[in-house]
């Protein structure tokens, strides 16, 4: 998966993510849930320990990936909050 940004040329990037530990990561992410449809969408939600804004916190990310799309989302929970924030959202098509 390739990111370019038209603006900020240094914040692009180029990843590969694999599951790993027996299918419980993916990537450096904890699988805390995964859906099948059945209608060729499948959705996974991981979480991980970061920072966020210099701040400890837990992130959340969904990835939604159907025939033609591939879409993440990225939620953060700073540590003595409750609430959680979503950061950002990407979708990917193919063509």
């Amino acid at each position: 998966m390739i990111t370019q940004y038209g603006n900020e040329p240094e914040a692009n990037s180029k990843d590969v993510i694999k599951l790993k530990k027996e299918g419980t990561y993916f990537g450096n992410e904890k699988i805390e849930s995964h859906t099948n449809n059945g209608a060729n969408n499948l959705v996974i939600n991981t979480t991980f320990k970061g920072k966020d804004n210099r701040k400890r916190a837990t992130i959340f990310k969904t990835y939604r990936f159907s025939a033609t799309t591939l879409s993440i989302t990225k939620s953060v929970l700073i540590e003595n909050t409750t609430k959680k924030i979503i950061r950002n959202t990407y979708t990917y098509t193919r063509s």
